[in-house]
């Protein structure tokens, strides 16, 4: 035990009382910037001692955004008209990934869409394949992108102002293979802050159900970090890193394809970070249909033996990028009892 002076010309008391601190710290981030040959403008957080840097795009390079698509034809449209009205200027291509959808309503869409410039493909599973498989829906619309960029995106994540810029900025630099975005729910609730291996049993995302507007133990929800997985729900890949890794793995066809995608990017060298400053809405699964059956129940026991099995190494000593004094039952940096 400690006790520490209090007075109105301390930060204890008054955060604002020494701004020069705040001010070396942003030199200090400028200079390791400079250090490693890396462009980034450095600015502070609305939270004392914390900053932001933006690393600026070289160029204009095409970017390929996948959307997979089963039906839902209003998500799927209110999906792509989020990317119109929030991503002018940058090049991109859409690529929809239709997967089995019969209905009227979704091939007039489709033909809609055709005419203005999106590009719909058909993916269909294989003899004895499962319906659905995320995993080889998204590799097939990789194999007819033109983007050195990849954007995965679910038909029910709206993406909001400035999105493609600032992932497409962390992306391009050379030590990064993948960048997710902070996906919050209709509500304003966190869906996801990135992904920490071992939550839940086999991986779950940090600060979901809080409060969009807290930003979490020591302001994690709302800084840009290095973790082990984000998800592949609004997630960046550099086209060169995922090819090397082999893509997704078709193997794990629903759960754990995007946090086993990132463990290869981290395995081959490259960071994964979490990207708060890149913000989406996300229905979640709202697409997919009813999840609780004893087929789908088997198939997640599958994917779960899978991961557990390739990447023992996490479930046995832990998330590098998390504490081992946090618990795993819970996504807030609640320490364990």
């Amino acid at each position: 035990m400690y006790h520490w002076r209090v007075h109105e010309q301390s930060t204890a008391d008054n955060p604002d009382s020494k701004q020069y601190a705040y001010e070396s710290g942003k030199r200090a981030l400028e200079a390791h910037l400079a250090r490693h040959g890396l462009r980034g403008e450095v600015s502070q957080t609305k939270d004392h001692g914390f900053y932001r840097v933006r690393y600026p795009v070289a160029g204009h390079p095409l970017v390929s955004i996948i959307i997979p698509n089963r039906e839902g034809r209003e998500m799927l449209e209110r999906c792509i008209d989020a990317i119109r009205a929030h991503t002018k200027g940058w090049k991109y291509e859409v690529i929809v990934v239709e997967n089995n959808s019969s209905s009227k309503e979704i091939l007039d869409l489709y033909r809609k869409l055709r005419a203005e410039g999106v590009r719909v493909v058909r993916w269909k599973a294989g003899s004895g394949e499962p319906a659905f498989n995320f995993s080889a829906i998204n590799n097939y619309g990789v194999r007819l992108a033109e983007g050195g960029y990849l954007v995965f995106m679910n038909n029910d994540v709206r993406v909001s102002e400035g999105w493609l810029e600032e992932m497409l900025g962390v992306c391009a630099r050379p030590d990064v293979g993948a960048v997710g975005a902070k996906l919050i729910f209709p509500d304003g609730r966190i869906q996801s802050a990135g992904i920490v291996v071992g939550i839940g049993g086999i991986a779950g995302s940090l600060f979901t159900g809080m409060d969009g507007a807290f930003s979490g133990y020591l302001h994690k929800a709302s800084l840009m970090q290095d973790l082990s997985a984000v998800t592949a729900a609004l997630m960046m890949v550099k086209r060169s890193a995922f090819e090397m890794v082999g893509g997704f793995d078709e193997a794990l066809a629903v759960a754990f394809n995007d946090v086993d995608l990132c463990l290869k990017l981290r395995q081959a060298g490259f960071l994964n970070v979490y990207d708060p400053f890149a913000r989406a809405v996300h229905d979640e699964s709202a697409s997919r249909g009813d999840e609780y059956t004893k087929e789908n129940a088997e198939r997640y026991r599958q994917e779960a033996a899978l991961m557990k099995d390739r990447w023992r190494e996490y479930y046995e000593k832990g998330d590098p990028c998390y504490n081992p004094n946090f618990s795993l039952d819970r996504w807030d940096y609640t320490l364990k009892p």
